[in-house]
């Protein structure tokens, strides 16, 4: 299911504190970045192999906590590999018709009798509009068909992406490699949790064990019996873990660097769970969801109380840090602030590494986050 909602032009459209708090590690690989040239004859372009690395993720345990699970808000801070790349040549509804040959058939839904799951996207990386993503529905030899109408945001011309999407059995691996706790339900297995910000609730995914009443591997809460392993864990959006274990364990994401800016939808009047997909912290005064305009970004207030709130999760102290963009002079002067402190200066505050934050929207108009590379090269 698509859950993605660009605005555009007024009408939408489907379309810590500190860096060591989130004990997250990570050691970044360079490529080689080599000039290629696109298999057309009638187009070229120069593209930049992407810096290639790994990120070690960290699902905290309940050691030292004074409850019986513990939860860990996860960014996965690296992409699949970019299997293909290059100019798209025009734009008609939901085709998008490249310069650069695809396998047919290569990039279609994954679609069982319970599960309709996308296995790539698209991603637009040049123009007005770079950095939008899309679910590919299907492809032929010359064109990708997105999951929504991008005519009227794309002409042609604009240079692209696509890569593979992470889902539970590339994240965690097809057998729980990765070592969460499986268990006979929901209920007593660690949980994947992802967070749907249409429904505004979250779909738990897990390993499952017992062999009878729907076999083993990975489910969701709703089905003991469907195969979710294929299910797609969209980079920007970001998971929560629940472990029911005292120990914790690590998933080693291995991938590459996510380049140039990315635009996510942001809901009206809700939550949204929204993750650095970038293999970098960045502060809250250059993440860009302070825009001046509230119909752009977040909205300020003289308190937390009536502001957007942009919540980061502690997994050491199981609580969320709240900010907010401070509009009063008086009583504290004006900028980014802590719900703790209406005068301390938030600005050099981090989203960090495999994060994920929670931005709860007061008003009723959605936004799209324009957020920059977290990369000073760029």
């Amino acid at each position: 299911m698509n859950n993605r909602e660009y605005k555009h032009d007024s009408v939408r459209r489907l379309t810590m504190k500190s860096r060591s708090s989130m004990r997250t590690v990570v050691s970044i690989v360079l490529a080689l970045a080599l000039p290629i040239i696109s298999a057309t004859t009638t187009q070229a372009v120069d593209v930049v192999t992407d810096p290639v690395g790994f990120i070690k993720l960290e699902a905290v345990g309940t050691n030292g906590l004074a409850t019986t699970t513990a939860l860990s808000f996860w960014g996965l801070g690296l992409t699949q590999v970019v299997t293909n790349q290059g100019i798209i040549t025009s734009v008609a509804g939901t085709k998008l018709t490249v310069n650069n040959p695809l396998s047919p058939a290569a990039f279609n839904r994954n679609i069982t009798s319970i599960y309709t799951n996308p296995t790539a996207f698209i991603e637009i990386t040049s123009g007005d509009y770079a950095g939008l993503l899309d679910d590919i529905v299907s492809n032929d030899t010359s064109a990708v068909y997105t999951d929504n109408d991008l005519s009227s945001l794309l002409s042609g011309g604009e240079t692209y992406k696509i890569r593979p999407h992470w889902t539970l059995a590339s994240v965690f691996g097809p057998n729980n490699e990765a070592g969460l706790k499986p268990g006979t339900g929901a209920g007593n297995a660690d949980n994947v949790n992802v967070w749907n910000p249409l429904t505004q609730g979250y779909t738990t995914y897990y390993y499952k064990t017992n062999t009878g009443g729907g076999g083993v591997g990975w489910r969701s809460g709703t089905s003991a019996s469907a195969n979710a392993a294929y299910t797609a864990l969209y980079i920007d959006q970001g998971i929560v873990i629940r472990r029911r274990m005292g120990t914790a364990t690590n998933v080693t994401l291995v991938g590459q660097v996510k380049l140039g800016p990315t635009i996510t939808p942001i809901v009206q009047s809700g939550v949204t769970f929204a993750a650095n997909m970038y293999a970098a912290p960045f502060t809250l005064g250059n993440s860009g969801l302070y825009t001046t305009n509230s119909n752009t970004g977040i909205k300020p207030g003289t308190s937390a109380g009536n502001a957007d709130n942009v919540n980061i999760w502690n997994p050491l102290t199981q609580g969320y840090a709240t900010y907010y963009y401070k509009t009063n002079t008086g009583g504290g002067g004006v900028g980014w602030r802590s719900g703790t402190s209406a005068s301390i200066d938030a600005s050099t505050n981090q989203i960090p590494l495999g994060a994920t934050i929670v931005i709860r929207r007061r008003l009723d108009t959605p936004f799209n986050w324009y957020i920059p590379p977290a990369y000073t090269n760029q």
